[in-house]
């Protein structure tokens, strides 16, 4: 076998090995979603029933009503979730108008960002919902409003859900092939070879 055949037969395998043994790559994804519960507004219904508007926390919240999640991958999928639950009461003859400020943002290939405000009054037979939503690359506030009416004579219990939710999917992005160790040594070992057998000839 010639000296120019060897070489020929070593760089061959080592393409190869290397091709065979390089993985392929995935491309950084993440997503954020936060949900924070602003002040509510009241509307009085019934303005001669003698009743000031009003609705108070039962969970004696003083904090951030925040609910807020992030999901982010390095070649596999991943998903995050956090939801919040508050309790109210709401007085007689009263509409409240729940409001949350949406913070959401994605960022790679494939991810998703969700925001979601639900609430329902007790003895209700439907609630309010309001949602947004962020694919790949985008981000923005929003505002989530859910309304409800109290329409009766005494007090109602009530709550809201508010739902911050993060996606991510492991999408493999096409890469040039990096050789794995074994092909790299190999690859060495060749043109080790074929220098030696220079120097005889």
């Amino acid at each position: 076998m010639t000296c120019n055949a060897l070489r020929a037969g070593f760089v061959a395998l080592a393409s190869f090995l290397s091709l065979a043994l390089a993985t392929p790559a995935h491309a950084q994804s993440g997503a954020r979603a936060t949900v924070t519960l602003a002040p509510y507004e009241l509307d009085d219904m019934d303005t001669f029933d003698g009743v000031t508007p009003w609705l108070t926390w039962e969970n004696g919240m003083t904090g951030p009503m925040q609910a807020s999640s992030s999901a982010g991958i390095w070649g596999s999928a991943s998903d995050a979730y956090d939801t919040r639950r508050f309790h109210f009461i709401l007085s007689p003859h009263t509409t409240v108008y729940l409001v949350a400020f949406a913070d959401l943002a994605t960022f790679g290939p494939d991810p998703r960002a969700s925001a979601e405000m639900m609430s329902m009054l007790a003895g209700a037979d439907f609630g309010s919902h309001d949602e947004a939503w962020v694919w790949e690359g985008d981000s923005r506030q929003h505002r989530l409003v859910n309304v409800l009416t109290n329409e009766g004579a005494t007090a109602l219990q009530g709550w809201v859900d508010i739902v911050a939710t993060s996606n991510t999917w492991g999408a493999a992005v096409p890469a040039v092939p990096e050789p794995a160790t074994s092909a790299m040594l190999l690859g060495g070992a060749a043109l080790l070879m074929v220098a030696g057998r220079r120097r005889r000839f």
